[in-house]
């Protein structure tokens, strides 16, 4: 078979540059969070680790884990919760 008719067919192009923009979207979207998750979850432990010394590594590691919705959740209020109520706000 003859792979240049393929390489030069306008349906082939038009799928190829379709293809392309998609993944470029998804992959920047993907980075975006994954950049924003990582920054707000950098801050939140280094106010709460400065709040709580002992803050414990059952409540890190659901923060390690945690997405941008809860990250942003605890930093609102991790001038303000107790241990305990940090610790529920976390389903621990």
């Amino acid at each position: 078979m003859n792979t240049d008719i393929i390489g030069t067919s306008s349906i082939y192009q038009q799928l190829v540059r379709e293809t392309t923009e998609r993944v470029r979207r998804e992959t920047t979207e993907r980075v975006r969070r994954e950049t924003t998750e990582r920054t707000l979850r950098d801050a939140a432990l280094a106010v709460l680790r400065g709040r709580f010394p002992d803050l414990g590594d059952d409540v890190e590691a659901v923060i390690a884990a945690a997405r941008e919705d809860l990250l942003r959740d605890v930093q609102a209020h991790a001038g303000t919760d107790t241990l305990e109520q940090l610790r529920a706000r976390l389903g621990l």
